[in-house]
């Protein structure tokens, strides 16, 4: 919140209307913000290069919103791996000096599309 303000105070922006981008660990972090009661209401998109939610995530029902998302992966990332496609099971990197766990991204898509009240379930087409 503390930059949100910094940033409001130095430039001219709508604080109602926050687009949130996060890369990597930073597009890790970006799905906590919306459970975040002072910036909930703030956020208006969220665009995830390469970073998933972290395990558990998706167990939570306390969104208090969900703004549309655009969450960009690749199949063969090892460090932020994806999951395969239409696998809900949680993924963990393939580092093995650390050992991180995350939401698949079919995971984290259907539970977000559910807490945004669209259909899940639909087939997906390779582009």
């Amino acid at each position: 919140m503390a930059l949100t303000a910094k940033v409001k105070d130095t430039l001219c922006i709508d604080s109602k209307k926050i687009f949130v981008f996060g890369g990597s660990n930073g597009g890790n972090a970006m799905w906590q913000l919306p459970d975040n009661p002072a910036l909930s209401e703030k956020i208006a998109a969220m665009a995830s290069l390469i970073g998933l939610p972290h395990k558990s995530y998706n167990d939570s029902t306390s969104a208090f919103s969900t703004p549309a998302v655009l969450l960009i992966t690749g199949t063969l990332d090892l460090t932020n791996p994806p999951g395969p496609w239409d696998d809900l099971e949680p993924t963990t990197t393939s580092n093995q000096s650390d050992r991180f766990f995350y939401e698949s991204a079919s995971a984290t898509i259907s539970t977000w599309s559910q807490r945004q009240g669209c259909k899940t379930g639909f087939a997906a087409r390779r582009l």
